[in-house]
């Protein structure tokens, strides 16, 4: 479209969308907005979108007002707008689970480090199921309180990880969305549940050993009673603890290698991890605490996977390669 005015000291366009179309093609970059520029002899004038490349060239002391009109350096899409191509909407929720998945990224790893570091100062000199060595050396424990808030920190980091690879796994509306639906209510379980743990294992049971220790003569039997009632119902909230955990990893596991956003090797992983959790936590009521083979190779597996899958989710992120289309959904 060209137009040449000689006499006219403004020229006015108003509302020229092409074909009449309420939303424009790929290529018609500009949908909203105005703009007023003054031109000078020999200024070429392009108005992207609107009038798509039409140029011309305008005499001396002519102005052109556009309205409707978004110049290329300011142009912005709708909230709804959506390309022809790959149907991305683009929107504030891009940014937002950019940031949701690099935080995760930096959660679950550190979820593990925590985990190392708080298990490496945890009392445990004595036998594990030697009640009695076992609750005088809690009770001689200064930091027992505090090694088990860390540990309980290590298991919310854990969940945000978890979290963040849901929105992560669900950019794309595929099947290995709907399996992880049920590893996001996996996780919040398994959460609740080592909450629950770390608050009878961090409280209630040091109170119970120190109540035994200061206890006179004749009410240590019963104080002692009550610490093993404490001890028992830990080892309940650490088996389904563990079940769960397990679970978790082998839905998020199985979401990883159906679907196409990260390797599907790295699901196999989580679903072996989640296998010897689950085979751990169920040996745990008829046994007690103890540590086996299986939760050995649960740790040893989980926390590859964490690092390896950490760092793909701060690589997508960091590119921009997060992505929510529009058959997906946030639950």
């Amino acid at each position: 479209m060209y137009t040449r005015t000689t006499s006219l000291s403004k020229l006015y366009i108003r509302n020229i969308i092409p074909d009449d179309m309420g939303i424009p093609l790929l290529e018609h970059l500009a949908l909203s907005g105005w703009a007023i520029q003054p031109f000078t002899p020999e200024r070429e004038l392009r108005l992207y979108g609107v009038l798509r490349s039409s140029h011309q060239t305008w005499s001396s002391g002519i102005m052109l007002v556009v309205e409707g009109v978004v110049p290329p350096q300011r142009r912005t899409w709708g909230f709804e707008a959506l390309t022809r191509k790959g149907g991305h909407v683009m929107d504030a929720r891009t940014g937002a689970d950019t940031f949701t998945t690099r935080t995760g990224a930096v959660a679950l790893p550190l979820a593990i480090i925590v985990f190392v570091v708080s298990t490496a100062i945890h009392p445990s000199r004595e036998a594990p199921m030697d009640n009695t060595a076992i609750f005088i050396e809690y009770a001689q424990s200064d930091g027992w309180i505090a090694i088990h808030f860390a540990q309980w920190i290590g298991a919310l980091l854990l969940f945000g990880g978890f979290v963040a690879l849901y929105y992560s796994i669900t950019t794309k509306p595929e099947a290995a969305a709907g399996v992880a639906r049920f590893g996001f209510g996996a996780a919040v379980l398994t959460a609740a549940s080592l909450t629950m743990l770390q608050a009878i294992d961090g409280v209630t049971l040091k109170w119970a050993v120190d109540a035994w220790v200061t206890a006179p003569a004749e009410l240590k039997g019963a104080a002692f009673t009550a610490a093993e009632v404490a001890r028992w119902t830990e080892y309940a909230t650490q088996s389904y603890s563990n079940i769960l955990l397990g679970l978790t990893l082998v839905l998020y596991g199985l979401a990883i290698a159906l679907g196409t956003v990260y390797p599907r090797w790295l699901g196999w992983i989580a679903v072996g991890s989640g296998v010897a959790w689950i085979i751990h936590g169920l040996m745990v009521p008829y046994v007690g605490l103890f540590n086996s083979i299986p939760r050995l190779v649960a740790l040893i597996l989980m926390a590859v996977w964490a690092f390896i899958i950490g760092y793909l989710m701060w690589r997508d992120g960091s590119r921009g390669r997060i992505r929510r289309t529009e058959g997906s959904s946030d639950l």
